[in-house]
């Protein structure tokens, strides 16, 4: 049986570590902020472990996937028999990603994607870090858990909107910042889906990528 404070809080709110930890899970890699909890995770804000993880959820579930799905692929046609049919599959998923998966793209826009998030989220942890590093949001916590829950606050604020802080203790430098990234949300993805759309070669649904439905129909009254 589990012992501690949050498992004590559990047992008052009525709620079992399984389901809960099933829920949120599965919240976290849908991004759609939504807890259980009142506090939302604010009781973790001492679980580095915990944090991470959901951190790493909310980033593969969101602007990560593209990037996840690629490592995937790419890995996966890396271990299995050269010249068998997996092989050649894989290949050509890897060559055209766009003909396959709308959410997948080739190499170099992946990898401008994987830089874009990197940069984001460090801009991020280094403006909440700046601005509240001594702000009573970050009370009792030692250096390692200010840097962690900043960098899970840059990484939740974008698109998940969970929070390990409170958010109300936070100075408006930092809120303001979180208001912006919040604008920005999806969009590296989708500037990359746009950047990534191969002319002349048709994609998932069979039309020439880039090319609106208007434009083809007009072609062809």
């Amino acid at each position: 049986c589990c012992h501690g404070p949050v498992q004590e809080k559990f047992d008052k709110e009525g709620l079992r570590p399984f389901p809960h930890a099933l829920y949120l899970t599965v919240s976290s890699f849908q991004n759609n902020g939504l807890v259980l909890t009142q506090s939302s995770v604010m009781d973790y804000v001492d679980s580095p472990v915990l944090l991470s993880t959901v951190g790493t959820l909310i980033l593969l579930g969101n602007t990560g996937l593209p990037i996840m799905v690629r490592y995937i692929a790419f890995t996966w046609s890396r271990r299995i028999q050269p010249q068998s049919e997996h092989k050649r599959v894989l290949d050509f998923l890897l060559e055209h990603p766009r003909r396959c998966f709308t959410h997948m793209f080739p190499a170099v826009h992946t990898l401008w994607l994987l830089l874009v998030v990197v940069a984001l989220n460090i801009l991020g942890t280094v403006v909440v870090l700046v601005q509240d590093w001594d702000s009573s949001a970050f009370s009792g916590l030692e250096a390692g858990g200010k840097i962690g829950n900043a960098l899970f606050q840059t990484v939740s604020t974008r698109t998940a909107g969970m929070n390990s802080i409170n958010i109300a203790q936070l100075s408006q430098g930092t809120t303001f910042f979180m208001a912006v990234m919040m604008y920005f949300s999806t969009t590296p993805t989708v500037v990359t889906m746009r950047l990534s759309a191969a002319e002349h070669e048709l994609d998932i649904t069979g039309r020439v990528e880039g090319v609106e439905e208007a434009v083809i129909t007009a072609e062809n009254s």
